[in-house]
């Protein structure tokens, strides 16, 4: 994956339930305004959106980590670029409804980010995983039964046939013990 290749299967993401989609971003981070952070926070934003949507889920939470520059951290990093050494902050809200739109993903971040409130500049980076996954594929609990039971069911019973005589009905066999009743009334 360091190449750009993926080395997952084609369809990975369809048979496997996601748990969280996130989009981290820690190099490369130099900020000096904070509409810097919003067009940032907008393209994370965009590209989740994306995600769920590919994975046909929405999000019930949301998690914001920001790599704020240590304190006593150089201002030049060993690494052209990298985050160097940082304080990580973590916040987390859930969402009173489960979203996949970009807007709202966005906002919330921004909300969590003033929250944090940390120096623009100090900013390293920035990462937006949404967890509380909702599928958006309904099933019926009917339908998840038959398809997690009764998939073999069907075919036993075509190829074995019953012979309809040799079964007793109920309504029979409610008539047959009303008469024993009847009998040990006697």
């Amino acid at each position: 994956q360091c190449r750009g290749t993926e080395e997952d299967p084609v369809d990975f993401w369809k048979t496997q339930i996601r748990k969280s989609v996130s989009c981290d971003i820690n190099y490369g981070i130099r900020f000096t305004k904070k509409e810097e952070v919003l067009q940032l926070m907008t393209a994370i934003g965009t590209e989740l959106e994306r995600k769920l949507t590919d994975s046909k889920t929405s999000a019930g939470s949301l998690t914001l980590k920001l790599m704020v520059r240590s304190a006593d951290a150089p201002l030049q990093t060993a690494k052209f670029m990298g985050h160097g050494i940082c304080d990580t902050f973590t916040k987390t809200c859930n969402l009173s409804v489960a979203t996949n739109r970009g807007e709202t993903l966005t906002s919330e971040s921004m909300r969590l980010y003033a929250k944090v409130s940390p120096k623009v500049e100090d900013l390293r980076g920035v990462g937006v995983t949404c967890g509380k996954l909702k599928s958006k594929i309904k099933k019926d609990a009917a339908t998840a039964v038959q398809e997690m039971f009764g998939i073999g069911r069907k075919e036993e019973i075509g190829r074995n046939p019953v012979n309809p005589r040799s079964k007793k009905t109920i309504s029979s066999n409610l008539r047959e013990q009303d008469e024993d009743d009847d009998r040990d009334m006697r």
